[in-house]
């Protein structure tokens, strides 16, 4: 296959530099395993001496201003009317290798204290499922009774728009209790769930808030574990978080709107203050206040105590333990007259 021929002129002193620097920078090997390439040649202008340079070999690596190669070199002089030819190898050093750019590392997993201040938030952006193991004693007629009762709260966050979001806040209890309602009696299911959605602002300085709806669904599934009543209202929550510390209040009101009438009418308002502090370290104190007034009986419950949990991983899975001491401060006739305990495990899902 012929190969392509391309002139240029090139002065005699030139000529000479090009033949002495070529020989000491070529030496007398090639490489195998590289691509080949087409022969140049260079031819004079009128009245001048010229070079042809024509060469075939291997490449490694062609660029736009040099050709990195290993192969046979041939110059060949015309100097009017004598041709002489010289052939030279060419083996230059490897070019240093292209750096291949590494794969974009995924975002850094998010710090133990980040995680903790985002479950000190009921409305942060952020999957949680609290598993919460209340134990009561000393209730019903005459302080013979005792409860259980676990709590399963999912807290599923919902992206409705670049400004706003809907949080979903179930509560689900799996109650036990004996000796409460009648001595020797005992019950065992599920009581009446809880369901609130919040719409909050997305970004939402200086304060975090949050409003919606809050419904009482009767799905107990023993009469004396639930009130039979559909229940209805508004939820609110204020929110501040700074340096560590988070402050504010959840707040609800929900009325029977269908339902049992058989048993006191649905009228209760919740109030959680909720005031702790989270260290560097995963670990968060705080107080636990989950209060409720019922209207109808016209009667308080305030429990009052510490709280401390740690947020740990089990590989990259975060999850937090918790513990509570509730004291009651009021409470309605035929609860729990003593301190109680509270022991939560809650699963992290972080986006």
């Amino acid at each position: 296959m012929a190969q392509p021929r391309v002139f240029v002129s090139v002065g005699a002193p030139f000529l000479a530099l090009l033949l002495v620097t070529g020989l000491a920078a070529f030496q007398q090997e090639t490489e195998p395993g590289a691509k080949q390439f087409s022969s140049k040649s260079f031819e004079p202008k009128s009245n001048e001496r010229s070079a042809h340079l024509s060469h075939d070999g291997e490449i490694e690596k062609p660029s736009s201003r040099d050709i990195t190669a290993t192969g046979t070199l041939t110059l060949q002089f015309k100097a009017r009317p004598a041709v002489f030819n010289t052939k030279l190898y060419w083996n230059p050093a490897r070019p240093t290798p292209t750096p291949v750019p590494e794969p974009a590392s995924q975002a850094p997993a998010e710090s133990a204290a980040e995680l903790a201040k985002k479950l000190a938030n009921p409305v942060a952006s952020l999957i949680s499922v609290p598993f919460q193991y209340n134990y009561d004693y000393n209730v019903g007629p005459g302080g013979r009774g005792s409860r259980s009762t676990l709590i399963i709260q999912p807290v599923i966050p919902f992206k409705l728009s670049a400004n706003w979001n809907l949080i979903s806040r179930t509560i689900v209890p799996i109650i036990h209790q004996s000796n409460v309602t009648a001595p020797g009696a005992g019950e065992t299911g599920v009581g009446d769930t809880t369901q609130s959605l919040f719409f909050s602002p997305s970004r939402s300085e200086p304060f975090i808030w949050a409003v919606g709806p809050v419904l009482v669904i009767p799905t107990a599934t023993n009469s004396n574990l639930g009130l039979g009543q559909l229940g209805l209202g508004p939820t609110f929550l204020i929110l501040k978080q700074q340096k560590g510390l988070t402050f504010g209040a959840l707040v609800n009101h929900a009325v029977r709107v269908a339902g049992s009438t058989s048993k006191p009418k649905l009228n209760n308002t919740f109030l959680q203050p909720i005031l702790s502090y989270g260290t560097k370290t995963g670990w968060t104190y705080g107080l636990t206040m989950e209060s409720s007034y019922d209207w109808t009986a016209k009667q308080w419950s305030v429990p009052i105590g510490p709280s401390v949990s740690k947020l740990v991983r089990f590989g990259k899975k975060p999850v937090s333990f918790a513990g509570a001491l509730r004291c009651w401060a009021a409470r309605a006739p035929n609860s729990a007259n003593n301190c109680s305990f509270r022991f939560t495990t809650t699963l992290l899902f972080p986006a």
